[in-house]
């Protein structure tokens, strides 16, 4: 009986250590690498520094390892603007078209 008091102390042990691991490594994943939105620009101001028309709308980003992708629309025919995203440098513009 003595053994059996001693397995269940130490189990429950384990699963407040193990509710509190989860608990931290939740709030690191929510909190850690998230950007304040007072630093991150808008969407307007990025693209008034890509120098874009009026109208003109962000329809999708993508990220590659040294680019990003930015597909415009409105403003003009459909286009993707690639952006050197460590200096903020446009390294190139295609235009879609159907």
């Amino acid at each position: 009986m003595r053994a059996l008091k001693i397995l269940v102390a130490v189990m429950g042990v384990l699963i407040v250590v193990g509710t509190a691991t989860l608990a931290v490594l939740l709030v690191r994943r929510a909190g850690g690498d998230a950007v304040p939105s007072a630093a991150a620009p808008s969407t307007s101001a990025l693209l008034r520094q890509l120098d874009e028309p009026s109208g003109t709308v962000i329809a999708a980003i993508a990220l590659n390892a040294d680019r990003l992708a930015i597909h415009l629309r409105g403003g003009g025919p459909d286009r993707v603007v690639l952006v050197d995203p460590r200096n903020g440098a446009t390294v190139a513009r295609v235009a879609l078209t159907r």
